[in-house]
């Protein structure tokens, strides 16, 4: 949560999120290629939705 919206962060690869941003948060890590991380975004946010815990943002 973030000013009390709540927001999803995307990453494709754990590469990327170094120790500066592991302090902030927890990305949900969805993959390199284009359709591999269409194909993990709409599983995460179809199990969010049935949840009832959509993000406000995604990032």
């Amino acid at each position: 949560m973030i000013e009390g919206q709540r927001v999803l962060f995307l990453m494709a690869v754990e590469d990327e999120y170094g120790p500066h941003l592991q302090q902030r948060f927890t990305p949900a890590l969805i993959g390199v290629g284009p359709v591999e991380a269409a194909i993990a975004t709409s599983l995460i946010l179809y199990r969010m939705y049935q949840d009832d815990a959509l993000p406000d943002l995604l990032t």
